[in-house]
């Protein structure tokens, strides 16, 4: 068997892993997320993701459906901002599963109310 010099070897190695570029990782990574969120959004159900997003907030069961939404939107993008203050300041009190479920949230929420406007 032929020996092969180590150069040889790790040029090979070289040609055969090509580093992908920052950004193509990034665009991989956003595109990961966004569909976790869109099959999360197509899978809510308000009685049952709700109360534990906004346990204290959530609407009476009384209140106007139009309204009762324009309460949970307001409640939501607040939570979610707070979310996001958290990531920035204290990473280790930030939970990326919640953050997750708070965008999933939100977008079945605003479907939701789009389909309300329109009657």
């Amino acid at each position: 068997m032929p020996q092969s010099n180590p150069t040889d070897l790790s040029r090979r190695a070289a040609s055969l892993t090509h580093p992908v570029p920052q950004a193509s990782l990034a665009i991989v990574a956003w595109r990961a997320v966004e569909t976790s969120v869109e099959n999360g959004a197509r899978l809510y159900n308000r009685a049952r993701h709700l109360p534990p997003l906004l346990p204290l907030t959530c609407p009476p069961q009384d209140t106007p459906e139009p309204e009762a939404t324009r309460l949970v939107l307001k409640n939501l993008r607040r939570r979610l901002g707070s979310e996001r203050r958290r990531a920035r300041a204290a990473p280790r009190h930030y939970d990326l599963n919640r953050h997750l479920a708070l965008l999933q949230a939100l977008r079945a929420e605003i479907r939701h109310w789009r389909v309300l406007r329109k009657g």
